[in-house]
């Protein structure tokens, strides 16, 4: 054992000059240079400008209430009721109810007279609870107080995606055999009837994938409403699906850019990474919220590449009000996101987060 000694005297703290400083932060900002020009020349290739548009972004400081690990991509979101969101997990159709502090509840779905399997989807329109399935077809529908799930006595056609308007209605997209394209039909199970509309969803290419897109319903309007995934656009119609406007986004892509090909099997697939203009889309009230994926002139570089842009549109004016921003979480981006009375539900590759004080006021 021994002691060390040391005398204070002697040690030296070397202090780096201003002029030095100033070199580092300059060589610094030249080295970061190059990675701003990449990803400016890199967005313009993609096809837009973001000088081309600008965001009215309010700075919210949402709280956030609560965040549940989760397994990853294993849920979907299914609805809400109340304050609270329930997913579903993709791969046995388990329903999950979670409460604004994320305590969690199973859900004991019955289906009568048949089982669940892959490829049913959960839909949760309180006081109305449906599971569809597009392949098979069939569409089964209850009530949330029992959850009991009953199939309409009448076989729907085929479809890629549905929304319900209520229990005797739905809006679904399938695909024309004789059009080879998509095409936009409401059915009505009381009594059955099949009604065409296909006009609403408009070509610009093939048709199908020039026209994908996101369907919703808003309740406190009435009005099914329909959201591009690959131009600056959506529409809205009543619930006899006629036409009550052509809406777009703020953006500057009015065309699809996408490039396709046919297989060897006669199919057709996408050749090159599309251009995504709009991400996610959900309803709250009167106001439709689009994730956009194009930056603008007014979002911080830094900004967006951390966190998700939201831009709120209200749906009774057809006009975009305002945008906020969901930050990431641990460095993954939000998969879906969903408001139920006073809070923001966001969805994650592997996480479920709850936040309050957002910027939309649902009305």
């Amino acid at each position: 054992m021994f002691n060390e000694c040391y005398n204070t005297s002697l040690i030296t703290i070397p202090i780096m000059s201003k002029a030095r400083l100033k070199r580092i932060l300059l060589l610094t900002l030249l080295g970061m240079l190059p990675v701003f020009t990449l990803v400016l020349v890199s967005e313009k290739q993609k096809g837009y400008d973001p000088e081309s548009f600008q965001r009215n972004i309010v700075n919210a400081k949402m709280k956030r209430l609560g965040s549940l690990e989760l397994s990853d991509g294993a849920y979907y979101v299914a609805g809400t009721i109340d304050s609270s969101v329930y997913l579903t997990e993709n791969k046995n159709g388990n329903l999950l109810a979670f409460t604004p502090t994320l305590q969690k509840k199973s859900i004991n779905l019955t289906i009568d007279g048949s089982i669940w399997t892959q490829g049913m989807r959960t839909y949760i329109d309180s006081p109305y609870v449906y599971l569809t399935d597009g392949i098979t077809p069939a569409l089964f529908y209850g009530k949330v107080s029992n959850w009991i799930l009953r199939p309409y006595v009448n076989d729907s056609v085929y479809f890629k995606s549905i929304v319900p308007l209520k229990p005797s209605s739905f809006v679904l997209k399938s695909q024309s055999n004789i059009k080879k394209r998509d095409i936009l039909l409401l059915q009505n199970t009381n009594p059955f009837e099949l009604i065409l509309h296909d006009q609403l969803l408009q070509k610009q290419i093939d048709g199908s994938f020039c026209t994908d897109g996101m369907m919703h319903f808003c309740k406190s309007l009435s009005r099914f409403v329909y959201v591009y995934y690959y131009r600056n656009e959506y529409f809205c119609t009543d619930t006899s699906m006629r036409l009550l406007y052509r809406g777009h986004t703020i953006d500057t892509v009015s065309r699809a850019q996408i490039t396709l090909d046919t297989l060897h099997s006669g199919s057709v697939a996408m050749t090159t990474p599309p251009l995504l203009v709009n991400r996610k889309s959900r309803v709250a009230g009167k106001y439709l919220l689009v994730n956009s994926n194009l930056r603008s002139r007014s979002d911080g570089f830094w900004l967006f590449k951390t966190s998700s842009v939201i831009d709120v549109y209200d749906l009774a004016k057809g006009s975009y009000t305002h945008s906020f921003y969901i930050p990431d979480y641990r460095g993954k981006k939000p998969s879906d996101f969903i408001i139920a009375n006073s809070v923001l539900y966001v969805l994650y590759q592997e996480a479920l987060v709850a936040y309050t004080n957002f910027p939309v006021h649902q009305q």
